[in-house]
């Protein structure tokens, strides 16, 4: 197992060198080569229902949205942001702190990456209209009035 933090090391030569069978992208920010993408399984995981939420920060975007209840979708990259087929999804709630939907979210990686390595998912299109977001910035989150921030702590 080898773990990558930055995209600037994740070059077509690295992903060569190392052969792996299966790359995870548990979270990941990064846009990744279609030259690894189309000749390596990899497997992103995304916290929406996709394909709704496509795109940045997901989960600011459902809480702001009012979403309470999401899932965990594990998909294979493909060309196009956020468009692959899914092989498996996991519910997961957006209720509580930041922290503790961060908790969710890591539990349900793992636990997925293990099905998925066992072979235990079956791959199904995306369906639905899909919707895109931008990835939010710190400005996009400052809250301009302080009655609602309790509902954000």
């Amino acid at each position: 197992m080898h773990l990558l933090s930055s995209p600037k090391k994740l070059t077509l030569s690295y992903v060569k060198n190392k052969k792996p069978k299966l790359i995870f992208f548990p979270d990941w920010s990064w846009i990744v080569s279609d030259k690894i993408t189309s000749n390596y399984k990899c497997i992103c995981f995304h916290e929406s229902n996709l394909p709704k939420f496509r795109g940045g920060s997901p989960i600011q975007n459902q809480i702001i949205r009012g979403v309470e209840k999401t899932k965990t979708t594990a998909f294979l990259m493909s060309k196009g942001l956020d468009n692959g087929d899914i092989l498996l999804q996991k519910n997961l709630s957006l209720k509580g702190s930041l922290n503790e939907i961060f908790e969710r979210m890591i539990e349900n990686d793992y636990y997925m990456i293990g099905k998925i390595i066992q072979g235990k998912y079956k791959l199904k299109k995306q369906k639905g209209n899909p919707t895109k977001f931008k990835r939010r910035s710190p400005k996009d989150s400052e809250l301009k009035n302080l009655n609602h921030s309790k509902k954000y702590l």
